[in-house]
């Protein structure tokens, strides 16, 4: 049996801290850190940006 991919709302710098980035980085394989593509069994599609030194 095949998982679906499952498909969420990311921020740039892939901060998954809550909804359903947190979902994904505890059950699909979403990367902390990671704000775009496929990992696991999720993808990320940026929908956020978040102003940080990091991200500069």
């Amino acid at each position: 049996m095949t998982v679906p991919v499952f498909v969420f709302g990311s921020n740039l710098a892939g901060r998954h801290g809550k909804g359903a980035a947190l979902w994904a980085r505890q059950h699909r394989g979403a990367i902390y850190g990671e704000g775009i593509g496929r990992h696991g069994n999720s993808y990320a599609i940026p929908t956020k940006a978040l102003s940080c030194a990091r991200c500069h």
